[in-house]
């Protein structure tokens, strides 16, 4: 796994890929290259390759399977909830399980985190359907993906803060990342507004 990362982080996906599988047949039994795989499958499905969404599917599935009581494994289906809009259901879920999944609690946690989080960005709101015209559609979609990236790196942040007593919450790399999407998310925002002729230019 740690030679998959390092392949990863030098832009050699593909072989990454490769690697991580070569994990998940050496360790059937383990959680973390399901769930890495999962995370690859799904992060090239949202880049175009629709195809591969039924492969994250069935990986985040077995990591879940093998690793049900482990945050990270919680925390990425809470993340996929996010980008798929269904944080309000999850949360229901996890409310029933309580008293029978000693993760629930954290996991609503967090759940309750994101939703104070987007209350106070405003995105709790439905955004104004998107015009006809193509530059505001665009706008509009990076925006979303920006938005996502930023309750990404809360989570994360959320979770090392919980495992980490000494990890940096303010101020850290994390952070500043969360500062960039959010920022990204605000600029698209605004040209969204221009773009669809809500927001006169000056």
């Amino acid at each position: 796994m740690a030679e998959a990362a390092d392949l990863s982080d030098v832009g050699q996906a593909d072989l990454a890929l490769r690697k991580i599988q070569q994990a998940a047949k050496l360790a059937e039994g383990s959680w973390v290259p399901r769930l890495k795989l999962g995370q690859i499958f799904e992060s090239k499905a949202l880049a175009g390759d629709q195809a591969l969404q039924r492969l994250a599917d069935r990986e985040f599935s077995e990591a879940m399977r093998l690793g049900p009581m482990e945050r990270d494994v919680h925390a990425a289906r809470i993340e996929r909830a996010v980008r798929r809009g269904g944080l309000a259901i999850l949360r229901a879920e996890y409310t029933d399980k309580r008293e029978t999944l000693p993760i629930a609690g954290e996991c609503l946690r967090m759940i309750e985190s994101l939703e104070q989080a987007a209350k106070l960005s405003g995105t709790e709101e439905q955004l104004p359907p998107p015009p006809e015209n193509y530059r505001a559609k665009m706008f509009l979609i990076c925006g979303v993906l920006t938005a996502v990236g930023t309750f990404t790196m809360l989570i994360k942040m959320i979770m090392m803060n919980r495992a980490d007593l000494d990890y940096i919450f303010v101020g850290g790399l994390d952070f500043w990342a969360a500062m960039v999407f959010l920022t990204a998310t605000l600029v698209l925002g605004l040209e969204f507004l221009r773009a669809s002729g809500k927001l006169k230019k000056k």
